[in-house]
């Protein structure tokens, strides 16, 4: 289980995005499509990350 992006840094959030995206290319090239069910929950995945380091950036400017 990922901790919350109230225990994250934006540092490790980032590295795990950037890791995540590997992933994602290393998914479509494996599987030739964009809309394989794998490719789909990763994409899912990093798109969570995304929104929680925006979040996390939020609160730190409020």
């Amino acid at each position: 289980m990922r901790p919350s992006y109230a225990t994250r840094n934006s540092k490790a959030l980032k590295e795990e995005i950037e890791s995540l995206r590997q992933e994602l290319v290393r998914s479509v090239h494996t599987n030739g499509s964009f809309v394989h069910e794998q490719v789909l929950h990763i994409s899912q995945q990093l798109d969570k990350l995304i929104f929680e380091l925006q979040r996390h950036k939020q609160k730190k400017t409020n």
